[in-house]
């Protein structure tokens, strides 16, 4: 075979390679492809669900007072009207309880950038009041102004969580618009009275 295979080339030596080198090669090549498809489909399926999460549990901190997590909250929804993705930041700091109820990302997105909720990123100006805090559960007063200078008020419901990986944190349960009576518009130095005796309607963030 090696002398017919001579004649027909023309050349004096011919290698024959054996059909099991061949078939290994073959089931070799198979596999590298097989395993770039599936490290493709496995990186493909990891960004869906990071895509999909949208928050950052690396952002609580259980050094962080409810006040300062109010501040990041609503620095965050206020980026949120340049960058939507900025709102990412005032996710992360919903409890795992509450993003279960205003999630995924997409849904919180819509909420809190709808009435009456948008007031907070559409905002001239807000102050965070001083936390009243009784033992895992805190409340936070924001008082704002609007873009038409009226005065508003919301209250944040914060809690501790007791589950990793947010142990010890301050993370918000929910948020509910004040309906202040006569509430003036400014920003006052304390919590006004008026608004801690007013009607609280409890829309809860869901």
């Amino acid at each position: 075979m090696v002398d017919a295979l001579s004649q027909a080339t023309g050349h004096s030596e011919v290698k024959v390679f054996p059909f099991r080198n061949v078939l290994l090669a073959l089931l070799f090549g198979a596999g590298i492809v097989f395993a770039l498809i599936f490290m493709q489909s496995s990186d493909t399926s990891r960004v869906a669900n990071v895509v999909a999460d949208r928050f950052d549990v690396s952002l609580p901190q259980s050094d962080y007072s409810p006040s300062e997590v109010v501040t990041r909250q609503m620095e965050s929804l206020r980026a949120s009207t340049r960058d939507i993705d900025r709102l990412v930041e005032c996710y992360s700091y919903a409890s795992p309880a509450n993003r279960g109820i205003t999630g995924p990302f997409e849904n919180f997105a819509n909420l809190v950038l709808s009435e009456p909720y948008d007031e907070m990123a559409l905002c001239k100006e807000y102050q965070v009041g001083t936390p009243v805090i009784d033992g895992n559960d805190a409340s936070v007063l924001v008082s704002l102004l609007t873009v038409d200078d009226a005065a508003l008020a919301f209250r944040f419901i914060l809690s501790k969580q007791s589950s990793a990986p947010y142990e010890g944190c301050w993370m918000t349960e929910g948020v509910y618009p004040l309906i202040p009576e006569g509430m003036p518009a400014a920003m006052p130095d304390e919590e006004p009275e008026s608004v801690l005796k007013t009607s609280e309607r409890a829309v809860r963030l869901e």
